[in-house]
């Protein structure tokens, strides 16, 4: 009955910061991160509790890298962050999470493509990850109302980890040569490969509604396993993506998943 009362108030609490329109601003007060703001508001209305007494989330622009043109690196890249605003104690609540706000096969718009195709663990993940990405970036372009994910997928990077080795371009794989990670990177890019012809390619074409193929193609789906990657957990519902989940502990208990420090 805690629980549930504890509940209660944090929903109550998100609904008078969103009347308010209370907006924590990252620290370059001159170079305010729009889709920071737009996924807080997007927390508000899925009544995801942010503790903005203890932590803020912050919002770095990057310096572009030297060597662009090989990472491929996004000129507007930002590094965002979550921060502690003091030393905060053992089992201090920082965000509640309910789980009908996590990217999973469950919550997609594509279980039922998913379900049908047999899909499970990580490519599950990665498949509704690509829908529901393909979805945030077909709405914005027709400047339609943001989707159940739009919000979210606002502060994840729009091209992938691009740092990762999956993404370097023939420049930096020449570093590699003659050794192990050489080989690795290799088979990496066999098994994405695989992975997408065998079991992805189908279900985009078998439900292009749910799947354009213009938005989830082989590159497209590399861009969110790398996502996918440094997020992903595991519960009840499978594989799944947190919003902030990658930025604390978690305790899950009814149909929220609380983020302790």
């Amino acid at each position: 009955m805690a629980w549930h009362r504890e509940r209660a108030m944090t929903r109550a609490r998100t609904r008078e910061r969103g009347k308010k329109q209370k907006l924590p601003r990252g620290v370059d007060d001159e170079d305010e991160d729009e889709d920071v703001r737009e996924f807080l508001l997007w927390c508000q209305r899925h009544h995801i509790y942010v503790n903005d007494e203890d932590v803020t989330i912050e919002s770095h622009a990057s310096a572009r890298l030297a060597n662009e043109s090989a990472l491929e690196t996004d000129e507007h890249a930002r590094h965002r962050c979550v921060r502690a605003k003091k030393d905060l104690a053992p089992g201090v609540v920082v965000f509640v999470i309910p789980k009908n706000t996590v990217v999973c096969a469950r919550n997609s718009s594509s279980s039922t493509a998913i379900r049908s195709a047999s899909l499970g663990g990580g490519l599950a993940l990665n498949a509704s990850a690509l829908a529901e990405r393909a979805k945030a970036i077909a709405d914005e372009r027709r400047g339609m109302k943001e989707g159940k994910f739009g919000g979210y997928f606002k502060i994840l990077p729009r091209r992938g980890e691009r740092t990762l080795p999956m993404f370097w371009g023939e420049d930096l794989r020449r570093e590699l040569r003659g050794t192990e990670l050489e080989r690795h990177l290799r088979e990496d890019d066999e098994a994405f490969k695989e992975d997408y012809e065998q079991y992805i390619a189908p279900i985009v074409e078998a439900h292009a509604k749910v799947f354009p193929k213009e938005l989830c193609d082989i590159e497209a789906f590399k861009i969110v396993a790398s996502i996918a990657a440094s997020r992903a957990f595991y519960g009840a519902f499978g594989a799944k993506v947190f919003s902030l989940g990658d930025r604390g502990l978690t305790d899950a208990r009814a149909n929220s998943r609380r983020l302790v420090r």
